[in-house]
């Protein structure tokens, strides 16, 4: 086997293993029997959404969410109709400042920062996003991500914002006979992740569609749709 079939054979795994995660993020999001949710969420239906512009009259907040791997979280959000911004980074761990390979001593929890404009889209609705797609009875553990780091929480900055947080958790608590393992906490600190977590997914899947019409993988007309 030459090297550039055991690139292309390489690429295609690789391919095949960030779609088929993407895949399976998006079924989650499905798998839930809470009418409430199910009605109150914008349906995702595996398309690709533009990303909403912000006006000038736009009611922008935010609100942080760990949901384990944040690349997952921080791609779903990105989809999400009214969300203006989904930013991967580590919250309320011990310090100011992490990076990727201490957040295991320094406590960070893998968090999304989600900014949205609430003309367009109300916290209720982004909770119930994203309770949509967590475990949220599974400590310290999403799929098959473990540790501390990938814990679930919910980290506000505006106390405002609790009223809603509490409602939200108390109608989610319902629908599990497990408490739930969700922290519900002001957020205390969040540092922004590394340049290359940023949009990991889609610079991935660009990456991998690229190499697959340099290599004649793809039709010209497909590869053009991408350009």
């Amino acid at each position: 086997m030459n090297d550039k079939v055991k690139l292309f054979v390489l690429a295609g795994i690789f391919f095949l293993a960030i779609t088929g995660f993407y895949f399976l993020l998006m079924r989650n999001a499905g798998q839930t029997d809470s009418s409430q949710i199910e009605k109150a969420s914008v349906s995702q239906g595996g398309k690709t959404v533009k990303k909403t512009e912000v006006s000038k009259d736009a009611d922008l907040h935010e609100i942080y969410l760990a949901g384990g791997c944040f690349w997952g979280v921080e791609e779903y959000f990105s989809r999400v109709p009214g969300v203006t911004d989904a930013v991967s980074g580590y919250a309320n761990g011990r310090g100011e400042t992490t990076k990727y390979e201490l957040i295991n001593q320094t406590g960070h929890a893998e968090t999304v920062h989600v900014t949205y404009d609430a003309k367009q889209i109300s916290l209720k609705e982004i909770l119930l996003h994203y309770f949509r797609i967590i475990n949220p009875t599974s400590k310290n553990k999403q799929g098959n991500d473990v540790g501390t780091q990938y814990r679930t929480g919910v980290y506000y900055t505006d106390d405002k914002d609790l009223e809603v947080i509490n409602q939200v958790f108390d109608e989610v608590a319902k629908k599990y006979d497990q408490p739930l393992a969700v922290e519900k906490e002001n957020l205390k600190n969040f540092v922004v992740a590394e340049d290359y977590h940023q949009d990991y997914l889609k610079k991935k899947i660009k990456w991998l569609l690229s190499y697959q019409c340099q290599s004649g993988c793809l039709s010209r007309h497909r590869c053009q749709q991408i350009s």
